[in-house]
Formats: structure tokens, sequence, C-alpha cells
């Protein structure tokens, strides 16, 4: 079974010379040798810092190639990712290092005075930014139409790629390679009472996620996916980021901001984007949209809140293009349906009225019996939603606020408040 280092590994052999990773905002370029490498000589750095498999990992960092290498160098390690929200406040990281028993924080170095607060506090840190390559910059202006299809570095020697996996990555880190089931991340969300819960998920439960959405938004080899939303959300972190990956396909990365997102779009020719509703509201109240080229872009993908059928239309008048909507839990990966391009018209402001092509979701009401797809009912309460999927996680932790979703050869329910199961009762 691939872990998310496997699919470094394979992408560097397949497409060495191909770009990977794309930082406009930096001038930074990684082709998928480049991020291999990098990568490689970083998770040296890390292990002699300390870290070993098994380890909690935290990692503070805007969407940047910081972000990135730093996960891929410590999972190639082993070690277990607990991304964190820029946002939060010293006392409210403490609070999930704590929980989530960290070891190390990766840092980028503009978070240093954190960096510092936190390592008075006997944290112990490690700044990723002084640890990072600084010959990858491209001039961007020469070319500002330049894609990521470009190739940035002459093609390897393939006598240069080892062929097994014992061989490619440095002898002294071979052993820490993990297993698919092994915990890869730690996910924390605000949660229905606004105290971060964490949620543990494995090396398979990432990439089932990351394969059913390039399967789902038809992400290929070649395409350009454009993550402006944070990476320590899970849609774009396991479905966009390790959805490309998976695919062999290039990621541009950056903060969103509209026109951040328009020239992106525009000059460096990206496919597929994933964003929440609040995003396409401000695109489509900017006053010069018409005037951006915006017709590289194959799939627009919303979700992560709930929006009506008639912001939808006004996002569709606005934007040309093919649409889909995603609606999951992060305890699930995420994982959960979909509106389909297809299934825009009639149904645009439902979740879709079947599961992802590995999953299984369903409406119950309270009694425990599901509602049938398509048969009007009148429900006496609102029903809850039900989401079975293949996401695997190792063993529950003992602290409470961190949880694992389902287990392989096991259909735990993953219920959300019964309004979402009314909204998709009503629109399915």
């Amino acid at each position: 079974m691939d872990t998310l280092w496997r699919v470094i590994e394979r992408n560097a052999l397949n497409y060495a010379n191909k770009t990977g990773l794309r930082y406009p905002a930096g001038s930074r370029a990684y082709t998928w040798l480049d991020l291999y490498t990098e990568a490689t000589q970083l998770a040296t750095r890390l292990r002699a810092a300390g870290v070993r498999s098994g380890n909690a990992v935290a990692l503070f960092s805007t969407n940047k190639p910081e972000f990135v290498l730093g996960f891929l160098a410590a999972t190639s390690l082993g070690a277990v990712i607990v991304p964190l929200n820029v946002r939060l406040t010293t006392r409210e990281i403490s609070g999930i290092l704590a929980d989530a028993e960290v070891e190390f924080f990766l840092f980028a170095e503009e978070f240093s005075p954190i960096a510092s607060e936190l390592s008075r506090s006997g944290v112990h840190t490690f700044d990723l930014s002084a640890g990072l390559s600084a010959d990858l910059s491209v001039d961007f202006s020469a070319d500002p139409n330049a894609n990521l299809s470009a190739d940035f570095s002459p093609a390897p020697d393939p006598d240069s790629i080892p062929e097994t996996r014992q061989q490619t990555v440095p002898p002294q880190l071979a052993e820490t390679l993990p297993a698919a089931a092994e915990t890869a991340e730690i996910l924390y969300t605000s949660g229905t009472t606004g105290k971060p819960k964490g949620v543990r998920l494995s090396h398979e439960a990432v990439l089932s996620v990351a394969k059913i959405m390039a399967y789902e938004a038809g992400i290929y080899a070649g395409d350009n996916c454009l993550i402006l939303m944070p990476l320590t959300h899970s849609a774009p972190l396991n479905l966009f980021l390790w959805g490309a990956f998976w695919a062999g396909a290039s990621v541009t990365l950056g903060d969103f901001a509209p026109d951040v997102l328009l020239r992106y779009v525009s000059q460096e020719k990206t496919t597929h984007f994933f964003g929440a509703p609040v995003v396409y509201q401000l695109l489509s109240r900017m006053p010069n949209l018409k005037e951006w080229d915006l017709s590289s872009m194959k799939l627009w993908i919303y979700g992560g809140a709930s929006v009506s059928t008639e912001q939808i239309q006004k996002w569709q008048q606005a934007l040309s293009g093919r649409w889909m909507g995603v609606y999951g839990l992060t305890e699930a990966g995420p994982n959960g349906s979909a509106l389909r391009p297809h299934e825009h018209g009639p149904k645009t402001g439902s979740i879709g009225n079947r599961g992802t092509g590995n999953s299984e979701i369903r409406v119950v009401r309270a009694d425990g019996t599901t509602l049938l797809r398509m048969k009007p009912v009148k429900l006496s309460s609102a029903p809850k939603v039900s989401c079975w999927g293949i996401t695997a996680t190792p063993k529950p932790r003992v602290k409470p606020c961190v949880t694992a979703g389902s287990t392989p050869g096991t259909l735990p329910a993953v219920t959300p408040t019964a309004t979402s199961g009314s909204w998709i009762a009503r629109r399915t």
C-alpha cells in the first residue's frame, strides 16, 4: 500500500523534470526531482535535530513551499504532521501542542517571534526557511505568461534516479519509512463547541480521498491545480494538494485575494480551483472580471459551507466553465458526496444524492432508518447525515479531544448536525 512519501518518490521518477510546485509570490518553482531532493535534504536536517518516526510535528506556515517541503520531509521520516492555522494565538497553539503531544514546531521565518516564545516554554523549534535551498528562484517577470508545463531544470540522467524504495531515500532515512496504516496527520477543527478537536488520519486515509478527488474532478498529469485556501484545512490539503500530487499534476500555491486568484489563473494557466462560498462571492463582485483570461480553467469547485441555489447561479453567470460542489467531513478525510458538473441545473444548491466513488452517504431518521434517495417524505424530526468509507486510522488516542475516523472493515457513522440532514433531504 502506498504512503504519502511514495507518491513523491514515484513522481520524481515519472515526471522528474516537470514542474510539481510553483510559488509565484516568491518566484520559486520546483520540479518533481527538486521536491524530492529538497525534501530528503530537509529530512536529514530534521533527523539530526531529533525528529523520529512517530513524533508529532507541528507545521506553522502560510501557503508557501516551506509548508509543502516541511510536510514532505517530516512524513518521509514517519513523523505525524499537525498543521496549525497561522491565525491561532500563542495560547491556542500551546493548547493544541499539548493535546497532540507535539515534540517539534516547524515554522516559516516570518513566524520567528511566535517560535521564540514557544521555545522559551520548552518547545523544540525548527526554522524551515533557513533549511531550504536558495537556488530555485525563477524570473517570472521574464515571461509572465509562463505556465507550469514548462521545464525549469534539465532532464536528469535516468541512472541517477534509484529504482527501489530502499534506495530512493538516503540509507540513514530508509529505516524511518512509515506504513500505510500509520498516522500521517492530525488535523484540528473548531468543532461544534469552538474548542479545537483533532482528527487522526492515516496515509491510507489521505490517499483514499486524494484518489477519489482526482477521479471525481478529472485531475490528470499535466493539469495545474491552484491552491489559495489554507493548507491547514482538510480539503485544500488532502483533496487538492494530495489529489494533484497523486495524479502527477502540478500545483500553483499562494494565499487568497480576489486579484491574486484572477492573476494566477490568467498567467499560470491553472485548471482546477477549490474555494469556500465566500471566495466566489468576492470574485463575482469584481468589477473587471471579464477582462481576465480564465479560459484555462477546467473546473471550479466549491464547498465548506452551505450556499443557496441563487448564489451559485450568480457565480456561474460571472465565471464561465464547469462547476462541482463537494460536501464532506474532516473525520472522513474529508469524504462524502458531490454535485457533479452535469448535475447542476435543476439540482443546483444540492450536495448530490450519492456518495463519492469510495464512500456511502445516507440521511438517517432519528429511529435509525434510512431515507430512500429521491423519495418525498414527511419529516417529523430533522434527520442526520451518516458517512461511511475506507478512511483508515490507527487506534484512537487516549486524549478525548483527538478522534478517529473509520477503520478498515467497519462502517461507523460520522454524523454532523441535524440541519445538514434536513438540507439534503429537501434537495436530493
